[in-house]
């Protein structure tokens, strides 16, 4: 998805992958530049709270304006003025990449609680275990219908970034 966005005084570009889900890590890319970004936590309003950018976590409150006139976005404090319109993409659209049935940590951290077993039905979206991480619970869940085929860590196993965790046959 491309979006064109002026914040105060400056326009930029920004490209993200359509559909994402921006509690998962993605690359974002504005003008010529990408960062890796992750929504961290939504508030009960389901706004956005906290942002990780680039491994550095800022402070992020949107407030809509009801009339129509710009987004005000508050970053570590600091107000902007947000105007957002989407533009249509004419780039070629990837195939979605099929699940390959290994899991691996978003963040490094501590395993606090596994619900799951070796062998054990699994369902989309269902929780597998609980990842510890800057004392935040993230829950890691199953992406497709599957059976755990391997269960690669153990409760208080501490995992680094990008490691195998479970596997799920598919």
């Amino acid at each position: 998805m491309d979006y064109k966005i002026k914040c105060d005084t400056e326009d930029f570009r920004i490209s993200m992958p359509n559909n994402a889900d921006l509690m998962q890590e993605q690359t974002l890319k504005i003008g010529k530049n990408s960062y890796k970004t992750k929504i961290i936590t939504k508030n009960e309003k389901n706004e956005i709270s906290r942002v990780l950018i680039n491994n550095k976590l800022y402070a992020v409150k949107i407030k809509k304006n009801a009339d129509g006139s710009p987004y005000k976005i508050f970053i570590n404090g600091r107000e902007h003025d947000i105007q957002v319109e989407q533009i249509a993409s004419t780039r070629f659209k990837p195939q979605k990449q099929k699940f390959d049935g290994n899991i691996f940590s978003s963040l490094p951290g501590q395993i606090t609680k596994i619900f799951v077993e070796t062998g054990k039905s699994v369902k989309k979206g269902d929780i597998l275990l609980i990842l510890e991480a800057m004392k935040m619970q993230n829950e890691v869940t199953a992406p497709s219908d599957g059976k755990i085929g391997q269960l690669l860590v153990q409760e208080g196993e501490s995992v680094a970034k990008n490691q195998l965790i479970v596997k799920i046959e598919v």
